[in-house]
């Protein structure tokens, strides 16, 4: 059975690895969520992150869709009918995408790390309703979640 998977954080380190071995499976497309201003800037920027990977780089167009977008952003910054497009074609969703510095405030940390989680899973929970999701991976760190000492994010 063939899998549509949303790669968030696909221009990241990790991000681009996971979609290396995602692509091994030749019935895997993968939809690549990429901050870019409109739709022709996410696949220049996902190529320029992907360099140093020709095999991905050539995927691009093919068995990878950059689609450009944001998770902060309320259905991922996308137009309706391309939300509801994702929702109808994906089957596993691999949510890599954070704001990793170290020394930034927690209220630059926050949307990417929290919000962007939220959205995520908003997504998901559309999906599973629609045709029901295969999968949900969440990668994360000590180093994201932006609480306070001894409080716990609160996800809605």
């Amino acid at each position: 059975m063939s899998a549509v998977v949303l790669l968030t954080g696909a221009t990241g380190f990790l991000g681009s690895h996971i979609a290396r071995l995602l692509l091994q499976d030749a019935e895997t497309t993968l939809i690549a969520l990429v901050r870019a201003e409109d739709r022709e800037a996410a696949p220049r920027r996902l190529a320029r992150a992907w360099w140093d990977w020709p095999e991905l780089a050539a995927a691009i167009g093919g068995r990878v869709e950059a689609l450009a977008g944001d998770v902060a952003l309320p259905h991922l910054g996308l137009e309706e009918g391309a939300y509801a497009d994702l929702v109808r074609r994906t089957t596993h969703i691999v949510h890599a995408a954070g704001d990793l510095q170290l020394n930034a405030p927690l209220e630059e940390l926050r949307p990417v790390n929290v919000q962007g989680t939220a959205n995520v899973l908003e997504l998901a929970r559309a999906v599973h309703r629609d045709h029901g999701l295969a999968r949900l991976a969440h990668v994360s760190t000590a180093y994201v979640a932006g609480g306070r000492q001894g409080e716990i994010p609160r996800i809605p």
